[in-house]
């Protein structure tokens, strides 16, 4: 009975980690990929590099960025305790 509610609490916590963290990305236009082209004689425009970390979460990559920033802050700050 534990390991079931331990499952369904993981799962209650997983979605709302995402759902805390989707609603508090506002809604750029600037999140938005710039149109493509359809006259294949133009060059497409460039694409900045996107922040991951800015976007919300609907894919594996959007998490793993988000993921290695949580690791990064918590090195920094574990070297800034013990070193």
């Amino acid at each position: 009975m534990r390991v079931f509610f331990g499952i369904i609490l993981g799962i209650i916590i997983t979605l709302g980690g995402a759902y805390l963290h989707d609603m508090g990305i506002p809604e750029t236009p600037a999140a938005v990929p710039p149109a493509v082209p359809t006259d294949p004689a133009q060059p497409a425009p460039p694409v900045p590099p996107a922040d991951l970390t800015q976007r919300r979460i609907v894919n594996w990559d959007v998490v793993w960025a988000l993921e290695d920033q949580g690791e990064t802050f918590v090195k920094e700050q574990w070297n800034k305790i013990f070193h």
